[in-house]
């Protein structure tokens, strides 16, 4: 089964500047990337600015009190002669309250509006908190493999350097030809060369590793595959992935937005009505000097007969959005079966394969000490006993390749589904979803 590595000082040397971490699980991993990305961290921002636009609407259920206040001089000229001109220093003071009591049932729509956008946005925040979370089991996974790919290569590599000491040994004591020699050495240069391969590409993923996770792990944990709880069927997949997807329900949210839309812009067609409170202390205006106050309560309608044709537009707009919401859900949901189908077919054709080539490490291993112990008494030949050992270092390999593409697949069913992180049960920050609805 699959084993930990020892990964090569030298490699290990590339990243010297970089921060180390314990030994981290893949959930661990998972949580890491999850609450640091500074992604997710704007789409977060994102999302509360969406939640203040609500309260801006909600403010509109409350009353307007409005103060005025002025100082100056005044000066009045009387030009039929009876009165004198007058110069006067004047004052003005005034409030007015003014309450909504009916306007088309805007301010409901609008407030709805803005809190199905603030919920689509949330949901496609979730949506990428599931992506950035397979990223990171992705690389996660790809880096054990990594490690475990680098420790079959440095075995193969071993293995062929004891048989070229041996093989030179005998050269040396006239025991074999030296062309013996010339072939071992040519395939101990091919392990090093797939050893070297297997530096490289550890090297590659753990600069991904930090860029996705942000530190290297010294160690990590192989995770269980008893874990990855997989449905029953396609069927059940695709049912709860319609059921459970962040994307699926966020279009939902921007179709409840649209339709809301629609009804706000109706209302611009009905009258407006408020009740108004005034009260002004005035003192020496209009030429009269002295204090003047007045107070007012009125019930007021206001009705816009005509407006150009802009309102009847705009409700044919909003009905266009509403059109655009629903089909954006349709390719929604495509998308997301399409998804599901090819992870789930993914994860069954290489649950296959693993099996096969697990038989596969099995024969060759044995097929290999077979021919080992032939060729120590001389009834196989070095060439024989090569093109096995190259067999069981490719059979290995590729073993170690097929398990983890299935693992993947596996976890990609989850995100398929968009239960990913509760999968791995990796809690989103407290403050995605302490405010939810």
């Amino acid at each position: 089964m699959v084993k930990k590595v020892i990964v090569k000082s030298a490699v290990l040397a590339c990243f010297a500047l970089a921060p180390l971490a314990a030994a981290d699980t893949l959930e661990q991993a998972i949580e890491k990337a999850v609450h640091t990305s500074p992604a997710l961290q704007q789409s977060w921002s994102r999302v509360q600015s969406f939640q203040e636009n609500t309260n801006v609407a909600r403010a509109d259920y409350f009353p307007t009190v409005l103060l005025t206040g002025g100082i100056g001089e005044e000066q009045t000229d009387y030009t039929a002669g009876i009165n004198t001109d007058t110069r006067l220093d004047r004052t003005e003071l005034g409030l007015i309250v003014r309450q909504s009591l009916f306007s088309g049932l805007r301010t409901v729509n609008d407030v709805a509006r803005l809190t199905a956008e603030e919920k689509s946005e949330r949901y496609r925040l979730y949506a990428q908190a599931e992506q950035t979370g397979m990223e990171a089991t992705e690389i996660y996974l790809e880096l054990l493999l990594a490690r475990q790919v680098l420790e079959v290569a440095e075995q193969n590599e071993a293995e062929h350097q004891a048989i070229r000491d041996t093989v030179a040994n005998k050269v040396s004591n006239q025991l074999a030809p030296t062309s013996d020699l010339a072939q071992v050495e040519g395939r101990l240069a091919s392990a090093r060369s797939s050893t070297a391969a297997a530096q490289i590409r550890l090297y590659e993923i753990r600069s991904r590793y930090f860029a996705t996770i942000g530190e290297i792990p010294d160690e990590l944990s192989d995770p269980s595959v008893s874990r990855v709880m997989m449905p029953s069927s396609l069927a059940e997949t695709i049912a709860r992935a319609r059921e459970n997807h962040p994307e699926i329900l966020s279009a939902q949210e921007a179709i409840e937005a649209a339709r809301r839309e629609y009804r706000a812009a109706t209302g611009q067609h009905a009258p407006e009505v408020y009740v108004e409170f005034g009260a002004t202390r005035n003192e020496n205006t209009d030429g009269s000097e002295g204090l003047d106050e007045n107070y007012h309560v009125m019930l007021r309608a206001e009705w816009e007969l005509f407006s150009g044709g802009s309102h009847s537009a705009q409700i044919r707009s909003s009905s266009h959005r509403i059109a655009e919401a629903m089909n954006a859900r349709l390719d929604v949901e495509q998308q997301v079966r399409q998804a599901v189908e090819a992870s789930w077919y993914s994860a069954q054709f290489t649950e296959q394969q693993v099996v096969y080539l697990e038989e596969n490490v099995r024969k060759s291993e044995e097929a290999e000490q077979g021919y080992q112990s032939q060729y120590d008494v001389g009834r196989r030949d070095l060439l024989s006993l090569l093109i096995v050992k190259s067999e069981t270092f490719a059979a290995r390999r590729s073993y170690l390749e097929a398990f983890y593409q299935n693992l993947i697949a596996k976890y990609r069913v989850q995100y398929s589904m968009g239960k990913l992180l509760d999968s791995v049960t990796v809690a989103m920050p407290e403050d995605w979803t302490e405010s939810e609805d």
